[in-house]
């Protein structure tokens, strides 16, 4: 049975390419829970749609900070 699923937009430091891009979404992605992800270096943002009984926001950011970049707060 399907959990909460879940919306966050997020602003994000530190992404100015394609790559950066990229690497956001692929370190997102590999959290277990999450259905999609997408990052904008044009607009600073990454968007997540994600099952709220399987993987946390906190859980979210760290792995945007582990990517190397920054949570903006809003």
């Amino acid at each position: 049975m399907a959990g909460k699923h879940t919306t966050v937009r997020l602003k994000v430091n530190g992404m100015s390419c394609s790559r950066c891009e990229q690497r956001i979404e692929k370190a997102v992605r590999a959290l277990n829970g999450v259905s999609q992800v997408s990052a904008s270096a044009s607009l600073s943002e990454s968007t997540v749609y994600y099952d709220a009984e399987l993987v946390t926001q906190e859980m979210i950011f760290g792995a945007i900070r582990s990517a190397g970049y920054q949570i903006r707060e809003n």
